[in-house]
C-alpha cells in the first residue's frame, strides 16, 4: 500500500504542532526565559530558532532565497519574541505556512547547492529539527523540577 505524502506530512507537522503548545503552555516564564548561565540558551530561543527554519523550508520550497539567518552564532530570540503567545503565534503560523508549500506538490523535485530532494524531505526535516529542540524545552523543565511530560 501506497504512503499518503500529503496525509503523512499534514498528520506529522500538526501532531509536531501540538506537542508544542502543550509543552510551552506548561512552561512557567522563568522556564521560558532565563538562561542558566552566560553559555546556554532559551527555551525562547529554540522556538525562534525553529520559526526559522521552518520559514527558510519554505522558502526552499517556492523557491525562493532563503533569508540569511539575522544572528551569528546560536540563534538568541529578539526581545519581542520574549512572550509566550507571540512565540506560539510566530511558531504556528510558520509550521501551518510550511505544510501549505509543501502540500502543493510534495514530490516534486528541489535543487539545492548541495543535494537534490523534494519539499516532503525539507518539510520532514524542519520538523525534525522542531522535535529536537522540543526535547531540550522538556529538559529545561526538568531542570526546574518539573517532571511532568506535558505533551502526553
Amino acid at each position: 500500500m501506497p504512503v499518503d505524502l500529503k496525509a503523512h506530512l499534514t498528520m506529522q507537522l500538526n501532531q509536531t504542532l501540538a506537542l508544542y503548545k502543550k509543552d510551552v503552555l506548561a512552561c512557567t516564564e522563568e522556564q521560558l526565559g532565563t538562561p542558566f548561565n552566560e553559555t546556554t540558551r532559551t527555551a525562547y530561543d529554540f522556538l525562534y530558532e525553529c520559526e526559522y527554519v521552518n520559514r527558510r523550508m519554505t522558502q526552499r520550497i517556492k523557491g525562493e532565497e532563503p533569508t540569511p539567518a539575522p544572528w551569528t552564532g546560536w540563534a538568541v530570540a529578539p526581545e519581542e519574541w520574549r512572550n509566550r503567545e507571540v512565540a506560539i503565534e510566530k511558531f504556528e503560523a510558520s509550521v501551518n505556512d510550511l505544510l501549505a508549500a509543501a502540500l502543493e506538490d510534495p514530490e516534486k523535485e528541489i535543487i539545492l547547492p548541495d543535494e537534490v530532494t523534494t519539499p516532503f524531505a525539507l518539510a520532514l526535516f524542519a520538523d525534525m529539527h522542531s522535535m529536537y529542540h522540543l526535547g531540550q524545552i522538556d529538559y529545561i523543565q526538568t531542570l526546574h523540577g518539573d517532571t511532568k511530560m506535558h505533551w502526553m
